[in-house]
């Protein structure tokens, strides 16, 4: 029932709950001579009887039996470690002649660190006429609370004084979902945790504000960054986070003159960034939508990151999402962005909200009355795409996010998958990034960018069946200085290897800038019926302006084909019957070496 409801096990809260359920009853199990995993035939059972009553049971049949049958065999895992250095530790003690008692440490040891019960301790030490030093194990265990009690205590000290310090202050004013600035006056100010009347520059700071256009985190999405401008001063607010009954409580450091409570000041998001993490907002709504459309209703929202640079998403899934899924999943993610649909947020009562549909999170407090955002349509009884209980802040319709990707999945726990994607300027940058690797290849190897994983994989059959052109077979480096010619201390080097692949290429090109100390290195050859040319440049000449990608350019240009690459390392191709045509152009090609 807890799985169906959308939590997995885990190391925290009801997952933990969950965890030590599940251990539980897989311990007896191995206590009554099961050795094999059972739980997942049981739950099976469960489900059988109770799924006509309870569907969301049958729904989520197939999770709830993937997940139990992994959490026990995990926990069989453990078991079966653990029961091995119980047998070690047994038999150390036996050859030190100790008296048939397993030492408090040793047992507390393997509770902390292996996860072995107790109770199984005693039960085999029992079944060899041993026992366990119940007082070393308290003794152990009670240390390590207080190890424990004495870290949250350190930390409790600090949150308390801040929560006493704005105990009797008013809830701050939130207006951040109409507008971006605003004026306010500072109603408490602390540095260092400490209550401050006032502070200078360079000194880090909390500040109350009695209004606020910054979101504050919550819900998964960071709060907003910008500044807080008074009359005698300005600070660059980082974050900020909620600390009690509604407070706020804006964290940043002082970069212009002072700020003292009981001032007006002007508070002032950063623009840029609070877009950014709205597109990524609305885009979660959506992909959580599409990965429900793709994956089934299962697929239920099981945390989530919202910041400026990506959004981050778990959710309910036993396996990893197959290339088809991912594909299909950004597709519909990306048909919506493209429709432009309204962004319509509604306050409602809390149970008019969820019957209507709408998505919440099993983990999410929520009051009498709550923000519905939906996406598609408003929040009467009409079918939107998406419908969720929401705080956060988002777009005003879905164009506004303009490019979405998926760019990594990984698993963070038992059937649990994490998601993360990028939108808007950051999904530009992301392809932009993968589009000049691309292209860099697609000189490097003059091949067109259609026939590119072709000509790689050739490549690397033939490196398979073929070694690549030994060392031994180029030249020595010196003997291309020594012919090469010499303008203003540097080299120009513009020569011909034969048959040296574009490895070779790169490699005895590092060897003469190495060599030289500062040189121009302009190499070509052909190899498996390509013209390949390398143009390499001493971090010396590319200081002074000269540029290899453009150098590149210029010698493909005149070889009949493309080149380009970075300042200090380029390619460009060409006509494998232009060798000579390559030696005769390429040196005017080259900038002055002054």
């Amino acid at each position: 029932f807890l799985i169906a409801d959308g939590i997995p096990p885990s190391n925290e809260g009801r997952g933990y709950v969950l965890r030590r359920v599940l251990r539980r009853a897989s311990y007896q199990g191995r206590l009554l001579g099961l050795e094999r995993p059972f739980l997942a035939d049981i739950c099976a059972g469960v489900i059988e009887i109770m799924g006509s009553v309870y569907p969301e049971l049958s729904e989520s049949a197939g999770r709830i039996t993937d997940l139990v049958s992994d959490e026990e065999e995990r926990f069989l895992a453990t078991l079966d470690a653990g029961l091995t250095r119980l047998e070690s530790a047994i038999e150390g003690a036996r050859a030190e002649g100790a008296p048939t008692i397993l030492s408090g440490e040793e047992a507390f040891r393997l509770y902390d660190t292996f996860g072995f019960p107790i109770d199984l301790t005693q039960k085999v030490l029992e079944a060899r006429g041993w026992s366990v030093d119940d007082d070393g194990f308290d003794r152990a265990m009670e240390e390590q609370r207080e190890r424990a009690r004495g870290a949250r205590a350190q930390e409790r000290e600090g949150a308390e004084a801040l929560l006493a310090a704005v105990q009797d202050l008013n809830a701050t004013q939130f207006v951040g979902y109409e507008t971006l600035q605003t004026d306010a006056k500072v109603l408490a100010l602390f540095i260092a945790g400490e209550p401050a009347k006032a502070a200078e520059k360079g000194e880090g700071i909390e500040l109350v504000l009695d209004e606020t256009p910054f979101y504050a985190e919550a819900g998964g999405q960071v709060g907003d960054r910008g500044r807080i401008v008074g009359a005698d001063g300005e600070a660059e607010i980082e974050s900020v986070r909620p600390i009690a009954h509604g407070v706020v409580s804006h964290q940043g450091i002082i970069v212009r003159g002072r700020i003292a409570q009981g001032e007006q000041v002007r508070a002032e998001v950063d623009e840029k960034s609070h877009r950014a993490t709205v597109r990524n907002h609305t885009a979660t709504h959506l992909l959580h939508r599409a990965l429900r459309i793709v994956l089934g209703p299962q697929a239920k929202q099981a945390g989530s990151l919202v910041a400026p640079d990506r959004l981050r998403f778990d959710f309910m899934h036993g396996r990893p999402l197959s290339d088809d899924e991912l594909r299909e999943t950004e597709r519909i993610v990306r048909e919506q962005i493209m429709l432009d649909r309204p962004v319509n947020t509604d306050l409602m009562p809390v149970q008019d909200a969820l019957k209507l549909g709408a998505d919440a999170m099993f983990d999410e407090k929520y009051g009498e009355d709550v923000r519905v955002v939906s996406v598609g349509a408003g929040g009467g009884d009409d079918d939107p795409f998406s419908r969720e209980l929401c705080g956060g802040t988002h777009c005003r319709a879905t164009g506004e996010i303009a490019a979405f990707f998926i760019v990594d999945q990984r698993t963070v726990g038992a059937g649990v998958r994490r998601l993360e994607a990028v939108t808007g300027f950051g999904a530009y940058d992301w392809m932009d990034a993968r589009r000049q690797v691309v292209d860099e290849l697609s000189r490097e190897y003059n091949a067109p960018l259609a026939e590119l994983p072709d000509r790689l994989r050739a490549l690397q059959e033939r490196a398979r069946e073929q070694p690549k052109r030994a060392a031994s077979d180029l030249p020595d480096p010196k003997e291309l200085l020594e012919r090469a010619e010499q303008r203003n201390g540097s080299y120009l080097v513009v020569d011909w290897l034969e048959s040296a692949d574009a490895a070779s290429l790169r490699d005895f090109g590092d060897a003469l800038r190495r060599e030289a100390k500062s040189a121009a290195v302009v190499l070509g050859s052909v190899f498996d019926e390509k013209l390949s040319v390398i143009v390499m440049l001493t971090p010396d000449l590319v200081s002074k302006g000269l540029h290899a990608g453009k150098i590149a350019k210029e010698i493909g240009k005149a070889m009949g084909a493309g080149g380009g690459g970075r300042p200090d390392v380029a390619t460009a191709g060409g006509d494998p019957l232009s060798r000579q045509e390559f030696l005769d152009r390429t040196k005017p090609l080259v900038p002055a070496l002054d």
